[in-house]
């Protein structure tokens, strides 16, 4: 068992611990499967959610809108739906936290306490912090714009399509690499191929962050003939001349183009003077606490570690942080401390899917691409919707 901070005065008996108030910030992956969770843990916690959409959009399922492998409809779920009856959901936007006093200043101008607090806030698409993005780059990071770019891709049928990266982390870095792949099928079986072509510019010195894992996604790129360069990290956008430039001052021409959003965490938490970069809370990457603020931990794209911002690490630190407090609450559970785990499936091309798997201590290794994979990846909303999030897995 990892050593956690005692949230109790010293000489407090566990089992007689009173029901504690734990207020979880984000009705995103993050926020509704620890509070599923937590539930399905502990009877001592009185769990309410606070979140501003009602309407929960599985991510993943970007990749496939915009080329009319998925229609939109099978990736929402109400929010109220996907969590369990005695979990309060209250719809509101949080302005300020003070650790000090265990409460949450919210939109509304109500004040919650807490006992216990999990940030689960996501990331914030930072667009304005590229010169000329806003109203030229497109990309599939939420449903609006995934939606937009399938309409933008059904009209595309001639010029150079750049896929670019200009910043990291992001979430799901296989994401841009498996767009190329499907753009390449797409327009393949649309007969536009020859007038099309695929670019994709990476601000890596090799197509991949890790070298073997580039290697392999390099040979699934020459498959399907899509260009790529490297060192090319993105600065701005020139809308006049329909052109990227880099930071090293090279460009690239575009005709149809799909970046990266810059990934910030939400403005509240630098308000808040949590420690973290770009906005992401530094926290304890075993326990997912927060430093300096006793009963709050960060988890998901809200957390700054050393691992990749994806759905299956979002799961792994709930699982981690209800475990904690489940057995600070008297339930007994063993701790779990996170390992940085995380799996990614991925569109590989052909009908085939690979899994791309890293931890801290057994860094990032990707599979042979196989069919299984394939079928896993295109029914993995269905898992996704039924279990994941409901705290099942």
């Amino acid at each position: 068992m990892v050593a956690v901070d005692c949230f109790w005065s010293s000489g407090r008996n566990k089992a007689m611990v009173d029901r504690q108030r734990v207020l979880v910030i984000g009705d995103g992956l993050g926020g509704l499967s620890f509070a599923n969770k937590l539930k399905l843990k502990s009877t001592n916690a009185e769990i309410k959610v606070v979140g501003k959409s009602p309407k929960h959009y599985y991510k993943a399922d970007g990749l496939q809108i915009p080329f009319q492998l998925k229609n939109y409809r099978q990736s929402v779920k109400n929010v109220r739906f996907l969590l369990h009856d005695s979990i309060e959901y209250l719809r509101d936007e949080v302005i300020r936290i003070n650790p000090r006093q265990k409460t949450v200043n919210l939109g509304s101008g109500r004040t919650d306490y807490y006992d216990y607090l999990v940030i689960a806030t996501g990331a914030r698409l930072a667009t304005e912090e590229i010169p000329g993005y806003d109203g030229e780059a497109k990309h599939f990071y939420d449903l609006q714009h995934s939606m937009e770019l399938e309409l933008i891709i059904k009209k595309f049928n001639d010029g150079n399509l750049v896929i670019t990266v200009p910043d990291t982390p992001y979430q799901c870095p296989p994401a841009p690499y498996q767009f190329a792949i499907l753009a390449d099928e797409y327009f393949s079986k649309r007969n536009l191929r020859g007038r099309i072509s695929i670019t994709f510019l990476s601000p890596y010195k090799t197509l991949f962050p890790l070298a073997a894992v580039s290697e392999r996604i390099e040979s699934i790129f020459e498959d399907h003939n899509v260009t790529f360069k490297t060192g090319f990290k993105t600065v701005s956008v020139n809308q006049k001349n329909k052109e990227v430039l880099s930071e090293t001052g090279d460009h690239e021409n575009y005709g149809l183009l799909v970046m990266i959003p810059p990934h910030r965490g939400q403005s509240f938490i630098s308000d808040s003077g949590l420690p973290g970069e770009h906005g992401f809370v530094n926290v304890d990457p075993s326990t997912l606490q927060v430093k300096d603020a006793p009963g709050v931990f960060a988890i998901g794209d809200a957390a700054h570690l050393e691992t990749v911002k994806a759905g299956s690490a979002t799961l792994h630190q709930a699982e981690t942080v209800s475990d904690i407090i489940s057995n600070e609450l008297g339930s007994d559970y063993p701790v779990r401390p996170y390992d940085g785990s995380a799996t990614c499936l991925l569109f590989a091309g052909d009908k085939t899917g690979a899994r791309l798997s890293t931890s801290y201590a057994g860094g990032t290794t990707m599979s042979n691409p196989d069919r299984l994979g394939f079928y896993l990846k295109k029914i993995d909303s269905d898992l996704y919707f039924s279990s994941l999030i409901r705290g099942m897995s």
